[in-house]
Formats: C-alpha cells, sequence, structure tokens
C-alpha cells in the first residue's frame, strides 16, 4: 500500500506565450492539477530555462498566423532547442492548428486547437506523464500522412516546416485551378531532391508550382529506398 504521507513531485511546464490573452486562465488551470508553471516570453529564456529546469512538457501558445508561427518553430531549433528531449505542444487557434500539422514531423508532441478549450491540452500532459521519459515522440513516429490547404499554408512554407526536421518524404501538391495539374516532389533528410510537374523537372517544375493560390497538399512519410 502506497504510503499517504508521500510526496510527487509535480510535473514541471514551462510556457512560452506571444499573447497574454488567457495566460491566466491556463496558469489556474494547470495549477489545479499540481504542476509547476514557468511562464516565459522570449524565446531564447524559453531554450534557458529548458536546459536548466529540465521541464516534464513544453507549452508555446501563440495566437500568430501561419508564417510566423514556422517561423517561431524554425528559431527554436536555431538556437537548439530539443523536441525530442521536451516534449513540446503548441497551442494554435483553430484554423491555424489545421494548417500546421505538418509539424509534428519535426518532432513535435501534438498541436492542440485553442478554441477546443483547456481540457483536451490537460488530457494530452496527463498522458505524456504516463507514457514516461523512455517513450518520448514515440507518438509521432507513428504518425501516417498529412493533408492541408494551400491558401492556409503554401509550397514554400510547407518545405520551410519540414526542412529542419530532416525527414525523408513525399508531397504532392494539387492544383485547383483545373486539367490535371499535380506537382509531386521527394524530400531527401529535409532536402528537396526530386519534383516533377507534367513535363517539368528540378526547379522549373517548383517554380511554375509557386504561382498556385489554391489547392490540396498530401504529406506522406517514405523511406530512402522509395526515393527516385
Amino acid at each position: 500500500m502506497a504510503d499517504p504521507n508521500s510526496k510527487v513531485e509535480a510535473a514541471h511546464i514551462v510556457v512560452y506565450s506571444d499573447s497574454t490573452d488567457r495566460d491566466y486562465a491556463l496558469k489556474v488551470r494547470l495549477g489545479k492539477e499540481g504542476y509547476q508553471i514557468t511562464h516565459v516570453r522570449a524565446l531564447d529564456v524559453l531554450v534557458a530555462q529548458c536546459r536548466r529546469l529540465r521541464p516534464q512538457v513544453v507549452l508555446i501558445r501563440s495566437l500568430a498566423i501561419p508564417r510566423d508561427v514556422v517561423k517561431i518553430i524554425r528559431q527554436l531549433k536555431n538556437l537548439g532547442m530539443d523536441f525530442a528531449r521536451f516534449p513540446t505542444f503548441l497551442v494554435l487557434r483553430g484554423h491555424v492548428a489545421r494548417s500546421l500539422m505538418p509539424l509534428l514531423a519535426i518532432g513535435l508532441e501534438d498541436i492542440i486547437d485553442l478554441d477546443d478549450g483547456m481540457e483536451i491540452l490537460v488530457q494530452r500532459i496527463k498522458e505524456v506523464e504516463k507514457r514516461g521519459s523512455t517513450e518520448q515522440g514515440r507518438a509521432n513516429e507513428t504518425r501516417s500522412g498529412s493533408r492541408g490547404n494551400l491558401s492556409e499554408m503554401s509550397i514554400i512554407d510547407l518545405v520551410q516546416a519540414l526542412g529542419p526536421s530532416q525527414r525523408t518524404a513525399k508531397i504532392t501538391v494539387c492544383s485547383n485551378r483545373g486539367g490535371e495539374d499535380k506537382l509531386v516532389m521527394f524530400l531527401n533528410r529535409g532536402n528537396i531532391s526530386f519534383a516533377k510537374l507534367g513535363e517539368l523537372v528540378a526547379e522549373k517544375a517548383i517554380y511554375e508550382a509557386l504561382a498556385w493560390e489554391n489547392g490540396t497538399w498530401l504529406l506522406e512519410p517514405i523511406t530512402e529506398g522509395e526515393l527516385p
């Protein structure tokens, strides 16, 4: 039987926010679960606190547009943030959260819709606690393809988001302007190794597709043996 007087150390959560909106409500809700919360407002401070405190979970809350959220993640990578070591949740507005699902490929724990409320976030944090540090990142490894719209995340944004991941993947982009326009790109360890659009290949294929403002894309993880 467990000792009722034994004290279990509460999980530490470091929270970065680019807006004060809902900060207090988040602190109160997580505090009710017994979590220790450290709030930061600068990305370099976030990375420094992760190295010093070794938190069980990191939250990045942003009200920014998709392109600016991608910049946040790229800056964290450049600062040496290790998403595999510190399970990291992005908490974003609904349409932004849906459009940035490809960022899961770089090792983020999950992307949570801010409009869904805090209960889903609390539940996911508890799942990370149960899983334990030896299984960090396993959920990301089992995720399959992601889909999105060019109106929410352009080809350039998509490639820039996936670059730091060093993942090997196939990206299929279809235009909504009619016909059978389809760009197929292959990433080898995060770098574009092949691209084809009809008779166009390499840079010419990509440049032609950059003009597409409407359409859909599909990201599919592949092995190096499947590269053209």
